[in-house]
């Protein structure tokens, strides 16, 4: 009996579905290949040391998870063994994954990360920015793959004068990282590589590992050209995008990091020109200007042209010295005449003449002014006797008014210090008299 194809793979899909083992199955392994579907299928590979199984999880199973796997997680999935009737390749439908801990290759690229960050390795002062302009670009990557073609594309179609210097390696495998190490020092070596960009395609990370291996690593750090690292996707992450200056997510961004556009370095090279053109006119009308001066100098040190000058100068001075002359000499007379002056007004003959006349004129003040005090102190005198007079109780007596005094010789200023048969003395202007009050009437009683 003849069978086709398909109904040979649909009888051993059937016989995997009737096994109560294979239908219900938990399997061990590490994750790898791990790819999220834009269906909402998940695809990856679970492996150990000795053995890969192939893995498919559908979009309601993944919505389930609890948490998101990733590349190199030790888990045990939970699922069914069946096989795809297309392709005829088995594979394990999954259910649920649980975590177990870290896979292997990626336990050893944590203890590696941090052993090569103590160190300083990615620190981010050891980065170094790209040139502005480029001679050659230098490129680590397989020569077969369609990075390299990616690259050389972007390059052409920003820059068509790029040199491009294609240093071919293996991308994984044994010995590959050992080759890209070796790869970027060559390049380094030379002087008119002035950017390397390190490439991969994307891949499962033990495609990738070659890029995480420590030689890589330390080569990427030591090397003193600017290095552009596009390993994977932009998902992934090595070493070597850790040690290098800049990580670009792909092989045509790195292309574009590294390779200046055209237009722009034309328009780079139009403005230099113009600021040397500005800066050759300001030197030219700065020699001109020097030039004159020069010139000047030179004509100014032609001996005829001294000696005109000499003369200019001597006719000058002695313009200046005539002028001087005679400014002093009518000095001189003016000073002559003001001591002649000063001389005759102090003759002593008529010094004392003069002094005769003040001291005849101070006698004749000296009297008016005795004059004066006298009239004064006389008028001052009679103005005290009339006012003594005025405040004498005598001349308040000759006016008829009667002093008053008791007994003890006070007097009597009130009413309210008499009683009747009291003695008293009368004061007159002309005398005095006894007195004895015979009665005493107050005003108002």
């Amino acid at each position: 009996m003849v069978f086709s194809v398909a109904q040979i793979n649909e009888y051993v899909r059937k016989s995997l579905q009737m096994d109560p083992i294979l239908s219900q199955v938990e399997v061990r392994g590490e994750i790898s290949n791990l790819k999220f579907h834009q269906s909402g299928l998940l695809f990856f590979t679970l492996k150990d040391e000795q053995a890969a199984l192939s893995c498919m999880m559908f979009q309601a199973d993944v919505a389930r998870l609890r948490s998101r796997p990733f590349e190199g997680m030790r888990a045990t999935v939970t699922g069914a063994i069946s096989l795809y009737v297309k392709s005829g390749q088995y594979r394990l439908n999954a259910r649920s994954i649980r975590a177990d801990g870290l896979g292997v290759l990626y336990e050893r690229l944590q203890i590696l990360t941090e052993k090569l960050s103590r160190e300083g390795l990615f620190a981010q002062e050891r980065k170094k920015p790209l040139p502005e302009y480029i001679d050659t670009l230098g490129v680590v990557t397989s020569p077969t793959g369609a990075v390299i073609h990616d690259i050389i594309n972007v390059s052409m179609r920003r820059n068509p004068h790029t040199q491009i210097l294609l240093c071919p390696v293996r991308v994984q495998g044994n010995g590959a990282a050992e080759e890209i190490a070796g790869a970027i020092d060559l390049l380094d070596r030379l002087e008119r590589v002035s950017v390397i960009i390190v490439a991969r395609g994307g891949g499962s990370i033990e495609d990738l590992w070659a890029f995480n291996e420590e030689v890589v690593a330390r080569a990427c750090a030591r090397c003193q050209t600017p290095i552009v690292s596009a390993i994977g996707h932009e998902t992934d992450n090595t070493l070597c995008d850790l040690a290098s200056d800049v990580r670009a997510p792909t092989p045509s961004a790195a292309a574009e990091l590294a390779v200046p556009r055209l237009d722009v370095l034309e328009g780079r090279v139009e403005q230099l020109r113009q600021l040397l053109v500005r800066e050759m006119q300001d030197r030219i009308a700065e020699e001109r200007h020097r030039l004159m001066v020069a010139t000047e100098r030179l004509r100014l040190l032609n001996p005829r042209e001294k000696m005109r000058e000499r003369h200019a100068a001597l006719a000058k001075e002695r313009q200046n010295l005539e002028r001087a002359i005679r400014l002093r000499i009518e000095k001189e007379k003016g000073m002559l005449e003001l001591r002649f002056t000063t001389l005759r007004q102090q003759h002593p003959g008529k010094r004392i003449s003069e002094a005769r006349w003040r001291l005849a004129q101070r006698a004749v003040q000296m009297r008016r002014e005795m004059h004066r005090r006298i009239r004064l102190e006389q008028d001052r005198i009679v103005h005290q006797q009339r006012e003594l007079n005025l405040l004498s109780p005598y001349a308040v007596l000759k006016r008829g008014y009667v002093i008053v005094e008791n007994t003890e010789g006070r007097p009597v200023a009130a009413t309210a210090e008499l009683e009747a048969g009291q003695e008293v003395r009368m004061l007159f202007a002309d005398g005095e008299a006894g007195a004895s009050i015979l009665s005493v009437t107050r005003r108002g009683e």
